[in-house]
């Protein structure tokens, strides 16, 4: 009976974190997802090393894509609250939307690489392969933490 209990407190206690942890970050300041990107580019930028010049570099690339950015975004929330206005799982409309989006996932990936790119020419040679290497190493740990999700909850 007490494991019972400790299972559903632990349940109910996980179900609020990430409701919270949702909200917080779909809040409409953003605060919470801007906070959090500030800190991980701070961390990158120390573990490469990056000088002031190439911060400025960066930063002006980022100023100059920002408002291509900000409209792919934007988008992506628009198509992510369509697909999510349902309850209930339909595989048919699913696909349906996929295919008549993609166009705007090809956008995003367009504009990642090429942000990435003009990024990447900001660095020395070092500074990239590092850069790849932290890029490998965060992927390998999302691959990681999506594989075992199920586990975690």
């Amino acid at each position: 009976m007490k494991k019972l209990l400790k299972g559903i407190g632990a349940a109910a206690l996980l179900a609020l974190v990430l409701a919270v942890s949702a909200v917080a970050m779909q809040s409409d300041d953003g605060w919470f997802r801007q906070r959090a990107a500030e800190v991980f580019a701070r961390r990158v930028e120390r573990q490469l090393n990056i000088t002031d010049a190439q911060r400025e570099r960066i930063r002006t690339i980022l100023k100059t894509e920002q408002p291509t950015i900000e409209a792919l975004a934007a988008r992506v929330l628009h198509e992510q609250l369509q697909l999510n206005a349902s309850d209930t799982f339909d595989e048919t409309a699913v696909r349906a939307f996929a295919r008549e989006h993609i166009s705007t996932i090809e956008d995003v990936l367009v504009e990642r690489q090429k942000v990435r790119a003009e990024i990447m020419q900001a660095l020395t040679p070092d500074q990239r392969k590092e850069a790849d290497q932290i890029r490998r190493k965060l992927s390998t740990q999302l691959v990681d933490r999506l594989s075992t999700i199920g586990d975690q909850l």
